[in-house]
């Protein structure tokens, strides 16, 4: 067959290309009397830069690791730092702004890109944070969004639980000079 190129492809890409150049010489391939399978023998290791995590710092990982698995190995964000304002940097821009809320309250991994050589993970300080407790699912603290309403929050917090008063929200706010207090009718 000759030399294949198949950088840059993912496993499946690749092999389908493989299969369709092979399937000229070798029919049995189509027809699927034959079966190809492709296995990787040495990936390459790449170099990234995580930024704001509870382990920063340069990792060599190998090149077919994602933006989760590399946050998962720096100890994801410090006590300050950012779940909903990732940045993945390449050659000096900005391509993603990572949402990890997105994988944690729904299971949604389009945020789970495959980095390159020289990518930097920057998780900045979080810029508003707010405190739920009470008869709530999951109580605790929840970065907001400035478009974000209380619906919002509580699908993060799973919801009310069982024993929960769900006609009205007692909500505690502060400014710069006191308290407020504010009643949610639902």
């Amino acid at each position: 067959m000759g030399v294949v190129k198949v950088a840059g492809l993912s496993i499946e890409a690749a092999e389908m290309r493989i299969k369709q150049l092979m399937s000229k010489p070798y029919p049995s391939l189509a027809s699927g009397l034959s079966k190809l399978s492709l296995t990787i023998g040495d990936i390459r290791t790449i170099h990234v830069t995580v930024i704001g995590a509870n382990y920063p710092g340069s990792h060599d990982i190998p090149s077919l690791s994602t933006v989760y698995s590399v946050l998962s190995l720096a100890g994801g964000p410090t006590n300050i730092g950012s779940f909903r304002l990732i940045e993945l940097v390449r050659n000096n821009k900005v391509i993603k702004v990572i949402d990890l809320y997105r994988l944690i309250a729904k299971g949604d991994q389009s945020d789970n890109i495959r980095l390159r050589d020289n990518d930097i993970i920057r998780i900045p300080s979080y810029t508003s944070r707010i405190e739920l407790n009470g008869q709530v699912k999951r109580p605790g603290l929840f970065e907001v969004l400035p478009a974000e309403s209380f619906k919002d929050i509580l699908q993060f917090a799973g919801g009310f639980d069982d024993t929960a008063y769900t006609a009205m929200v007692k909500v505690i706010g502060k400014s710069s000079k006191e308290r407020e207090l504010v009643l949610l009718v639902m």
